[in-house]
Order: C-alpha cells, then structure tokens, then sequence
C-alpha cells in the first residue's frame, strides 16, 4: 500500500516536500515518479502552477502498486465578488456578502464599516457604498470590492432650513418621492399634501415632511428661523421743534 503526503498549497515561488511511504510488499521498493522526478521516496518541489504528481512503486519481487496523485496547487491572484440587497427603507438592515477566490484559500475579510465577515449586516441611515478587502496568508496583492445601499425615499429638501424676517413668505420644497405631506411639528396636523409649501412663521418654527415612494416612506425636518424683529431705541430735543430752533437732534439709548 502506498500512502502520499497530502494536497497542498503553496505561495508563489514557495517548495514543499511530496513524499510516498510504502507498507507490505518485499523490499526494497522502486519509486518512479513522473513530471521529471525519477526516483526516491520524497522530491521537494516548486511549480510554478499547479501540478499533479504521479508515483508507482515496484517492490524487490517486482509487484507494482496502483498509481497515487498528490496535488500541489499554486496560489493564484486574488479575486473578490461583493454583493447583496442594493435598496432598503431607512431603518432597515441589509445582508452584503463577498466571496473571495484564488490566493491559498486562508483569507481575511475586512469591511469598511469594521466588520470582518464574508457576510455582514448593515443599517444605513443615508445611501452608503461599503468596501470590502480581502488578503490571504500568501500576502498576495488584496482584492477590493464595493457594494452600495441605497436609502429610498431619497429625500432632499431645498431648502433643508431657512433664515427670514418676521412675516417674510419662505417656500420650502421636497423632491425624491412619489408623495408628499407637510405636517405641523407639535400637533401633527397636516398642513399641505404636496412635494411644496409656502410659510410665513413669526417665530422660528419646524415642520415636519413625510414622503413616500409607494415602498419606503421617510420623515424628516425643515427649520425656519425667524430673526428677532429690529426695535429702534433713540431720545430726541427739543421735545417741541420752535421757528426759531426747528432743529431736533436725535440720541440712540
């Protein structure tokens, strides 16, 4: 029975030892190889790509054993496939994955949200495109992939706050929906069904927007700041302007 070193791999210009141990038969036992190894129980090799070794071993009464293989695999570039489900709703997670070939088969995955799974989950609250880079234990060049995830609604509001005089009008407007509702912030009332509205607060004031796409649905704020109103503050003489002294002269406090 002949018995061989197991497959193997190996990085780059890297040697390994391939060895046939023999049990039964008569000694002494003739080893032949193929791939130009000749004789000998163990050879220490180094392909160059990945090969499979082929020995037959004849023993001293010229019995011959079947065949035996032992692979010697060479790593090969690494390659990296990053994926999963590209549209959520806020406030849901999402599997991304990455799947790594090539190299020696003992890779490290590192996620630039941290995460150091193949498979991960994420919960972005804006449109976010994760990297993923994997390495091996050959310290051949890394693959990196992305996968993005994108919020729906994507909701932008123009614009997302205002700064106005008391009273001054201000139009505040959504887009990246299907429908829209402007809302009162404390009472919840809606105060337009629509992608816009017009405004006039006296004091600063929030007003909420929820949108939706026929999917997703997303709230969010638009802030009008209302600047305190301008007092002006002045003493004046004489009290009573005179023909002979019509002149008042004016004195800020």
């Amino acid at each position: 029975v002949v018995t061989l070193s197991n497959d193997t791999t190996i990085c780059g210009t890297q040697s390994v030892t391939i060895s046939a141990v023999v049990t039964g038969g008569t000694p002494p036992y003739i080893y032949i190889w193929d791939n130009g190894l000749g004789q000998g129980s163990s050879h220490i090799v180094s392909p160059s790509v990945t090969t499979t070794y082929t020995v037959i071993v004849l023993d001293a009464d010229t019995c011959s054993s079947v065949a035996q293989q032992v692979t010697v695999t060479t790593s090969t570039p690494l390659t990296v496939a990053a994926g999963g489900q590209d549209t959520i709703c806020i406030g849901e997670s999402a599997a991304i994955t990455a799947f790594a070939g090539g190299g020696d088969g003992a890779y490290t995955y590192l996620w630039s949200n941290g995460s150091t799974n193949s498979i991960t989950f994420v919960s972005p609250s804006n449109s976010t495109t994760f990297y993923v880079t994997v390495t091996d234990g050959c310290g051949n060049l890394p693959a990196i992939d992305s996968v993005a995830i994108t919020i729906t609604p994507a909701l932008v509001l123009n614009p997302p706050s205002a700064l106005i005089c008391p009273g001054e009008p201000v139009t505040l407007t959504a887009s990246g929906a299907l429908e829209y509702w402007w809302m009162d912030f404390y009472t919840l009332d809606t105060l337009v069904a629509g992608p816009a509205i017009t405004v006039s607060p006296g004091v600063t004031t929030n007003y909420l927007i929820t949108a939706n796409d026929g999917i997703c649905e997303i709230t969010d704020t638009a802030t009008v700041y209302v600047m305190p109103a301008v007092m002006a503050d002045f003493d004046f003489s004489p009290p009573v302007a005179a023909i002979f002294d019509p002149v008042f002269t004016f004195t800020d406090q």
